[in-house]
């Protein structure tokens, strides 16, 4: 249903997306892309690296950029949407009504009984209705605002998983910048700390916890009760999902079954349940990076008891915080 990891693939960076594209193997019978998606140009990457990676120590990916021009400057044939750029036309289709037009495809998908599973993008702390501002993203991270950017109906949603970490992370301040900062984390501390407590190889966090679009090296705090309290307060989970269970306690990387987790970890995970009125249906003890890519699903202890799905509805994942 996108072409990006934000819902609906409201922007895309056309070079990383035709990279990925190739290298993936992907071809138009998987990749529907909607017309009216924005294309993220370079004056927008380098707007927001003059403006705010200085200041708040934003990735400078473009997107808000995009998202202020696709305001300010609707009208004067500056602003380029998916259906204008040649290169995806294998992929939005040549003329209405688009073949990647999103609500066509859902509607699709809904009249089928089919499952569809929207993802959100970065986590609820980052919300800028809703977050620490000005330490947030262009848009509200959370299930409405995803929702809303998608084109789904509330009503359709059936399962609302958020997805947590024990550890809350934030992109890592710009080398020799004493004054740019993404954000505060109520506990700060760091990766060789974390390391430590689970007696893990602290080498082995700091080559792993790296962002992904900017590669910087991520900083790091202890988990806050108060941020998760309201991020279930916005969206209201029928489930979560705990990530990186292996920063409570490295044992929990040999657990297959709940009752194998550390005593430190069963206790987080009651404690979770209990604020969020909501089980803990999925764990991941570990992540692993096999050399040739491959994942071990033994890595996942999946509690989960849901029932039969009704039709046409959808399961949203959303991330607690980035």
């Amino acid at each position: 249903m996108g072409a990006s990891s934000e819902p609906g693939a409201i922007h895309i960076n056309l070079t990383k997306l035709l990279k990925e594209i190739e290298e993936c193997g992907i071809g138009p019978d998987r990749l529907f892309i909607d017309p009216q998606a924005v294309l993220i140009e370079d004056q927008d990457i380098e707007e927001e690296g003059k403006e705010l990676k200085g200041s708040i120590a934003s990735t400078a990916s473009g997107s808000g950029a995009a998202s202020a021009r696709r305001i300010m400057k609707r009208g004067d044939g500056t602003v380029r949407l998916a259906r204008d750029a040649p290169e995806l036309a294998p992929y939005v289709g040549h003329a209405a009504p688009y073949r990647g037009a999103t609500i066509d495809r859902l509607e699709e998908a809904y009249r089928a009984g089919q499952t569809i599973l929207l993802e959100g993008t970065q986590g609820s702390g980052l919300s800028i209705f809703h977050g620490i501002y000005p330490y947030v993203t262009s848009r509200d991270t959370n299930v409405a605002g995803c929702l809303a950017e998608a084109g789904i109906s509330p009503s359709r949603v059936r399962k609302i998983l958020m997805v947590i970490r024990p550890m809350p992370i934030r992109v890592g301040d710009p080398d020799g910048d004493t004054k740019a900062t993404s954000g505060p984390l109520k506990h700060n501390t760091t990766f060789d700390e974390v390391a430590a407590e689970a007696e893990l190889d602290p080498a082995e966090l700091h080559t792993a916890e790296k962002t992904s679009t900017t590669k910087r090296k991520r900083r790091v705090g202890w988990f806050e009760w108060e941020s998760f309290r309201k991020a279930c307060a916005l969206n209201a989970p029928t489930d979560i999902v705990l990530t990186f269970a292996d920063y409570v306690k490295g044992g929990n990387r040999k657990a297959r079954r709940f009752e194998q987790l550390t005593p430190e970890t069963i206790e987080f995970i009651e404690e979770l349940e209990r604020v969020a009125q909501a089980p803990v249906s999925l764990i991941n003890t570990r992540f692993p990076r096999e050399p040739d890519g491959t994942n071990d699903l033994r890595s996942v202890i999946d509690r989960r008891n849901w029932t039969a799905r009704s039709p046409s509805q959808v399961s949203h994942g959303r991330r607690e915080t980035d």
